[in-house]
């Protein structure tokens, strides 16, 4: 098989994961940002995998507590998600429980809950109470509401 734009890419990208899950986000920015203009300019403006790149790189960002830049990141990938998929799909869920969880960690719990709570809602009906996502949603969701109600 011939290199081509959208399977380097595509490689970049899975080296990117990879080293994102052994926490090497150095690394990990350093390969989404070669996958990026690449997909940049073999695919659509509103291509689902430009989306999950934004994703991943907010992702990195706020693994590494910067989540200005995570946000910057998170929205433009939510912008994709909702022109493609709609505010109804659990891919939006995805980056809705992101933004949440982002403002969750700055301590800002009021913006985290409402954000959460739309994840949250999604997730209930796609993937049910027992999905480990929602799960994950259910548990940031509770320690935000504990929060605002001045509980530890």
């Amino acid at each position: 098989l011939s290199a081509t734009p959208d399977r380097t890419a595509t490689a970049y990208d899975s080296i990117a994961g990879a080293y994102y899950y052994l926490g090497n986000y150095a690394n990990a920015l350093t390969y989404y940002q070669k996958a990026l203009p690449i997909f940049e300019n073999v695919l659509d403006t509103d291509h689902p995998y430009k989306a999950t790149t934004y994703n991943n790189i907010a992702s990195v960002y706020w693994a590494q507590g910067d989540y200005v830049k995570a946000l910057e990141w998170y929205q433009k990938a939510l912008r994709i998600r909702e022109r493609i998929f709609g505010k109804d799909h659990p891919d939006t869920a995805t980056v809705y429980h992101n933004i949440g969880t982002n403002y969750f960690q700055q301590g800002n719990f009021r913006k985290a809950s409402q954000w959460l709570e739309k994840a949250l809602a999604i997730r209930l009906r796609v993937l049910g109470e027992k999905h480990p996502w929602t799960k994950l949603t259910q548990q940031y969701m509770d320690a935000a509401q504990r929060a605002l109600s001045g509980e530890t």
